[in-house]
């Protein structure tokens, strides 16, 4: 139980302070800003990629549309994301809770063990 309490307890009993919709909240959240840095990350590689050809090209190119296009791109990205996010933090949510419920019940187990060794030992 201790080696439980201090392996993989610890992140369930951390997650135990949360209420559902605040824990998946937050693991939306924290992926949104994962998300959005890796998408800028991934438009400045495309830009460095293609320097020469916007160097050549730099007023002949139409910035309100691609600007537009990955805007959209970005809300699809960001979408799929989130409702990836959510869905793995529920499921990770609901595990935890699961796993917390056998822990006590263990802690119980081994409290009504403990009282009745304690009972036993008084008696003698």
């Amino acid at each position: 139980m201790a080696i439980y309490e201090k392996n993989e307890g610890r992140r369930e009993l951390r997650t135990a302070k949360y209420f559902k919709t605040d824990y998946v909240s937050l693991g939306v959240l924290n992926t949104i800003i994962a998300a959005t840095a890796a998408y800028v990350l991934i438009i400045l590689m495309i830009a460095l990629s293609n320097m020469q050809w916007l160097t050549n090209n730099v007023n002949n190119i139409d910035y309100a549309s691609i600007g537009s296009r990955f805007a959209a791109y970005y809300v699809v990205y960001l979408l799929f994301f989130s409702v990836v996010s959510a869905f793995v933090y529920a499921r990770r949510y609901d595990r935890s809770r699961r796993d917390i419920k056998k822990f006590f019940a263990r802690l119980n187990k081994l409290e009504h063990f403990y009282d009745k060794n304690r009972k036993n030992s008084t008696e003698r």
